[in-house]
């Protein structure tokens, strides 16, 4: 039979301890400790437990989303207004033609406004015949879609 180490003696008996202690008014006994299996699984069961509450809270709190039906869905029976602001410099660009599906029209002071048909299309710039910019847009029923554009470059013009 093996005999326990010298340094595991105090803590397997309190025989000892009260006698090595015989001089002390506080007597201290070593804790018995929870199996490390039973820890873990009370931590795993926890944790378990935590993490199916907090996906069931974030189910319930989460608004439901819908999707926006598509433009061809819809009966397009509103338009949608579009306006595009055009700078450069900080400053307004008058004269630049604003194309939008069926929609053409020039910048005056910097603007151009226009209700169009809900489509999806590509808005382009142009300054004579050099398309300046173009941007792909979805454009539903009712909806209101302001750009904002600011120019860079000396070869513009």
């Amino acid at each position: 039979m093996m005999r326990d180490s010298p340094l595991q003696e105090p803590l397997n008996n309190p025989a000892w301890a009260r006698r090595v202690c015989a001089g002390c008014s506080v007597v201290a006994f070593p804790a018995k400790r929870a199996p490390r299996r039973v820890i873990q699984r009370f931590l795993s069961r926890t944790g378990l437990v935590l993490g199916l509450l907090l996906i069931a809270f974030g189910l319930i709190m989460t608004p439901q989303v819908h999707a926006q039906p598509e433009v061809s869905q819809t009966g397009g029976d509103e338009p949608a207004r579009l306006e595009v602001l055009v700078f450069e410099g900080g400053r307004p660009v008058d004269g630049l033609t604003v194309r939008f599906a069926e929609s053409t029209g020039r910048t005056e002071a910097g603007s151009w406004r226009a209700d169009v048909a809900p489509a999806a299309g590509r808005l382009t710039v142009f300054d004579n015949a050099q398309a300046l910019t173009a941007l792909p847009l979805t454009l539903r029923p009712g909806e209101i879609v302001q750009v904002i554009i600011t120019l860079r470059g000396e070869d513009r013009r």
